[in-house]
């Protein structure tokens, strides 16, 4: 492991590109997300066939997550930040290039999930080795913080290639995540990979699957942690849905998800003084609930500045929410099968993004994206419940 800073507890030397990494990488995703809604639009697909590439994203990371999260605990984090970044490039390539019809939408939609998997798993377990023990909650924060920064700017850029209209157009969306991928994987070059000493200690040790399912707190925080990843995502797919629904401009629907992504940026720069203020627990029950009521707003014929009150409080709920429940599933894992823990948290996201989107377009079928909202809001408020009722019943200290 690399030698921290002297008096500083961070490894620089990791850290620095860490998070240049997570920046370029998470924007890629982001913009590549919400220009696949508008591509759709422009193709005239339904939103029921929306609901099914949406959900592609998550179908394979299903099955691939904890091979890759045993890999993972070998000391593979920076082999697995160049391999997703290299299919990213690839998945923009072919966006940018080919995705005209249904099945190259579903084809390259689930590239850049299987992708976005080795990213996301290389980098949250990449991020234990870029501190000391003591700082990883701040690690972990900056990092969900640099997550918001980079999804943020899909929105920004949006706004400004399709101010007036409520349809923007994809293909100069997918040139700039195209860009932006061959950036990403550049800098996945400066991620180094863990010492032979540090991975040979990893591989001695294998720690079961159920064994770490019934650690008390465990499964609840799993379920949080679907319900903060899952309902940004369909939130990123159906708010322009939902504009368009209501006539709403696209200008304003990326105002409403750049302050989403701006109250989430706040949050996680107060997250470790929040921990010490509410405790972690009460924090999470109150974020998740919070966050429950804003899309029972967003799901109500509401007024503008009524949706701005409600992403406003989205932005806050699941910046909390998203980063406790990282940083509590790696806290509560055995330090050789953190990659096995966040590839399970993973799974549980993947399963929850390959199976709201499909439920979430039958019901936009029927209801409208409003009717999304809805639901989404009733998930997030029983995750609220579950992460609640353990905290109740952990044991006595």
């Amino acid at each position: 492991m690399a030698e921290p800073a002297k008096g500083s507890g961070y490894h620089w030397d990791l850290y620095g590109p860490f998070i240049a990494h997570v920046l370029v990488s998470q924007s890629i995703v982001g913009l590549t997300r919400i220009a696949t809604s508008y591509r759709t639009l422009e193709l005239g697909f339904s939103v029921e066939v929306l609901g099914i590439i949406t959900g592609c994203f998550a179908l394979l990371p299903i099955f691939l997550a904890v091979p890759l999260g045993r890999w993972l605990d070998r000391g593979k984090d920076a082999q697995a930040l160049w391999i997703g970044s290299f299919l990213v490039l690839v998945a923009c390539a072919g966006f940018w290039w080919h995705a005209l019809t249904e099945a190259t939408m579903i084809f390259y939609t689930l590239m850049q999930g299987v992708g976005y998997l080795f990213v996301m798993a290389g980098q949250q377990t990449f991020a234990v080795r870029c501190s000391e023990p003591f700082l990883r909650d701040s690690v972990f924060g900056t990092y969900m913080m640099s997550i918001a920064i980079g999804q943020g700017a899909g929105p920004i850029i949006i706004g400004f290639i399709a101010a007036g209209s409520t349809i923007a157009p994809s293909a100069p969306l997918f040139a700039i995540s195209l860009v932006g991928a061959v950036v990403a994987l550049l800098v996945s070059f400066a991620l180094r990979p863990a010492p032979p000493l540090e991975r040979a200690h990893r591989e001695r040790k294998k720690v079961a699957l159920m064994a770490m399912l019934r650690l008390h707190g465990f499964v609840p925080m799993i379920l949080a942690s679907v319900m903060t990843v899952t309902s940004l995502d369909l939130l990123a797919v159906y708010m322009p849905i939902l504009g368009a629904e209501r006539n709403i401009d696209v200008a304003v629907i990326g105002t409403l998800l750049a302050i989403r992504t701006a109250l989430s940026i706040a949050s996680r720069v107060v997250f470790t003084r929040l921990i010490r203020a509410f405790g972690r627990m009460p924090l999470m029950v109150f974020c998740l609930f919070l966050t429950a009521t804003a899309f029972a707003i967003l799901a109500s014929p509401a007024p503008i500045w009524a949706l701005g009150v409600a992403t406003a409080f989205i932005g806050v709920g699941l910046g909390v929410a998203a980063a406790l429940a990282l940083s509590s599933i790696v806290e509560l894992a055995p330090p050789e099968a953190q990659g096995t823990a966040v590839t399970l948290r993973i799974t549980g996201n993947r399963i929850g993004q390959a199976a709201l989107p499909l439920i979430a377009g039958a019901v936009a079928g029927a209801t409208g994206a409003a009717g999304v909202m809805a639901v989404i809001g009733l998930s997030v408020g029983a995750s609220g419940i579950a992460v609640f009722t353990s905290w109740l019943r952990r044991p006595a200290s």
